[in-house]
């Protein structure tokens, strides 16, 4: 099963006051990062839930719309337009950012 937006608990989100979440993972280092598709804020540190919108890449679809920060792998303007970036809910809790989830019992 994918982590989709509404799976994430939206608390620990604050960019925009309406946002749009879109969970993903680097498919080159396996960063697990969310993206605020409402103002284009990158959650690039999920152990800090830090968002920023520096280096995102807001009107030129010809050019990646942002790298990781982990590894520089270049993502496509409309990156969220390919599923493969999607991450499955084992690999996000295995991560250690199951309380990010809304339904996550912690069971160690």
């Amino acid at each position: 099963m994918l982590v989709e937006e509404e799976d994430l608990e939206f608390s620990y989100f604050n960019c925009c006051g309406d946002e749009d979440l879109y969970p993903f993972g680097c498919p080159k280092c396996q960063r697990l990062m969310v993206f605020c598709y409402e103002c284009d804020t990158l959650y690039s540190d999920l152990t800090l839930i830090s968002g920023s919108r520096d280096g995102v890449n807001h009107f030129k679809p010809q050019e990646p719309i942002f790298s990781c920060p982990g590894c520089g792998f270049a993502f496509e303007y409309h990156f969220m337009k390919d599923h493969h970036y999607k991450v499955e809910h084992a690999e996000w809790i295995g991560s250690g950012y199951g309380h990010l989830l809304r339904h996550w019992t912690d069971t160690r």
